[in-house]
């Protein structure tokens, strides 16, 4: 009991002038201290923002933080003098910072003698109106900050682009499938002039189309679908690799997708008797020599369709699941020569071949010999 009371007792002369709680309290923000009776985290913030005031008061009013004793003592007969240099404990945009949040300053003067205007006097001490300056240059300080935090914020990483790999034929290969940057080219100028006036996935149909400026031009775009052809790499990966948005580069897939389909599926990719001659093995030539194709059926997983008579339409006894099924084939090198549309994936490899419109591109061929699995 008496423990507390002489707790309160110091509480009350901390608190109140000369110990009397009839007087009106001490209300000046330069003397703010914690309660005796609170030692936490928040008592411990407060000690350093009183040190840190002093300091800045102290700084601002002799332009360095130097203090000299001693006089001499009974003990002693020579005076000794000593200088300490005290360190700021905080950064100029923290000092500003912190004034800031502290003291409320909105907006600062042009000059120091119209400060008193401006800066709220209610408890600040003489001292403390000696801190603009300070505040001034700490706020310059942190403008300066933030501005250099947000250019490099702003500043694009270095994207991937054509022109990064045009120069090394085997990284060309490697992320299109071309032997060269001049064959890329050609089939770029191969596509024509309608790849500058595309109607993006995603638009309105029927919406005049605008030359704006995109983010990838066209060659890139179709360095971008090449890439996900050859490489099958995530739109995650390609957004991050193009700096693009996955909406950009999805939009863009889709796109040149749907176009290269259309534009090529009319062209004859059936090689000759002749080049398929000329590129032979020689297995092929020892054992096979007619050899033309090598076909097969193959089966892509599809979704269950919601219609009960396609979910038995597509569903595959080989690989039990609802699937599509198309014929491929290609020559005894490995070059795909032909690919037909899709059917169901019920359909037999016999009535696949049948009906894909294959053997009609044999029909000028004679004397020649099909493989098949």
């Amino acid at each position: 009991m008496n423990k507390k009371r002489v707790e309160m007792d110091e509480l009350r002369v901390r608190h109140f002038l000369n110990g009397d709680v009839k007087n009106k309290p001490e209300t000046n923000p330069g003397k703010r201290f914690p309660s005796p009776l609170k030692s936490g985290p928040r008592a411990k913030r407060a000690k350093n923002r009183e040190a840190n005031k002093q300091l800045i008061g102290l700084y601002s009013t002799t332009g360095s933080l130097t203090s000299t004793s001693v006089s001499p003592t009974p003990s002693s007969s020579k005076s000794v003098t000593t200088s300490t240099i005290i360190q700021p404990p905080l950064s100029v945009a923290d000092v500003g910072e912190q004034l800031v949040s502290d003291y409320q300053v909105h907006e600062l003067p042009n000059n120091v003698d119209d400060a008193s205007s401006t800066l709220p006097t209610n408890g600040l001490q003489s001292s403390s109106l000696q801190t603009v300056p300070l505040v001034n240059a700490a706020l310059l300080a942190r403008i300066e900050y933030l501005e250099a935090q947000n250019t490099s914020r702003n500043e694009c990483p270095p994207t991937f682009r054509i022109d990064q790999v045009k120069h090394d034929d085997r990284l060309v290969r490697f992320y299109t499938g071309f032997i060269t940057y001049r064959i890329f080219l050609a089939f770029f100028n191969f596509l024509g002039p309608v790849v500058n006036n595309l109607q993006y996935w995603g638009s309105k149909e029927g919406a005049r189309v605008r030359n704006r400026k995109r983010k990838l031009d066209p060659e890139n775009q179709l360095f971008l679908a090449l890439v996900k052809l050859r490489l099958n790499l995530m739109t995650k990966d390609l957004a991050f690799r193009f700096g693009l948005s996955t909406a950009q580069v999805s939009r863009y897939l889709t796109t040149w997708i749907c176009f290269l389909y259309h534009h090529i599926k009319e062209l004859d990719w059936m090689p000759s008797v002749q080049q398929v001659a000329g590129t032979l093995s020689c297995v092929f030539k020892e054992k096979f020599p007619n050899t033309f194709a090598i076909i097969d059926g193959s089966e892509i997983f599809i979704e269950t369709p919601t219609d009960l008579q396609m979910q038995l339409s597509t569903w595959s006894q080989y690989k039990h699941h609802n699937t599509a099924k198309f014929l491929i084939a290609c020559t005894p090198n490995g070059a795909v020569s032909y690919v037909s549309p899709l059917y169901v994936g019920s359909i037999s490899d016999v009535e696949l071949t049948r009906i894909s419109g294959f053997l009609t591109k044999l029909e000028d061929k004679p004397g020649i010999s099909i493989m098949a699995d």
